[in-house]
């Protein structure tokens, strides 16, 4: 079966709406494909690995299940959704559309800043007024948000690479 992305988006929201309640569920937000793993991966061997992800995914599923078991909501772990034919844009775009549906408050595991996707999801909490936490506890406030990225995008820069879409992300 050859679904397009609109009508996989259309589905997935069908199962969410059998359990979830619009602005009631907590999302767990980091690198999934990139982050500080993927740009150092990237200068020790010359291409990202396959581990980079499986680390990310770990860390993202571990710090949603602590969330789990301290908050009384539902907590929403973006790493287990794997779409054949999608891509990171096409991933962001979903995820962009169940944080405006769905979530409550956003908490970024540490090392969110070098994250393509994650960058995009905290502008997009900031900016829909989606309470944002880092993996602390702490609150998560534009200033200092804004810090985090553009000390990630010197840091990626001081490796040699390019830095354009982590700068882009400065506001």
């Amino acid at each position: 079966m050859n679904l397009t992305t609109s009508t996989l988006k259309t589905m997935f929201f069908q199962v969410f709406d059998t359990v979830l309640t619009a602005h009631s569920t907590v999302y767990v937000s980091g690198p999934i494909e990139t982050g500080r793993l993927f740009y150092e991966s990237l200068v020790n061997d010359g291409a990202a690995t396959p581990q980079v992800r499986l680390i990310n995914q770990q860390r993202l599923h571990q710090f949603a299940n602590h969330l789990r078991q301290r908050l009384q909501r539902p907590v929403l772990d973006p790493t287990p959704l794997a779409v054949p034919g999608w891509n990171g844009q096409d991933y962001i775009t979903f995820y962009l559309e169940v944080i405006q549906q769905y979530i409550c408050e956003s908490w970024f595991i540490a090392g969110w800043e070098y994250s393509t996707g994650a960058t995009a999801e905290f502008w997009f909490c900031i900016e829909h007024h989606v309470p944002c936490y880092a993996e602390t506890g702490e609150p998560l406030t534009a200033e200092h948000g804004n810090h985090l990225i553009g000390r990630a995008a010197a840091y990626v820069e001081s490796l040699g690479l390019d830095s354009t879409l982590l700068r882009s992300r400065i506001h």
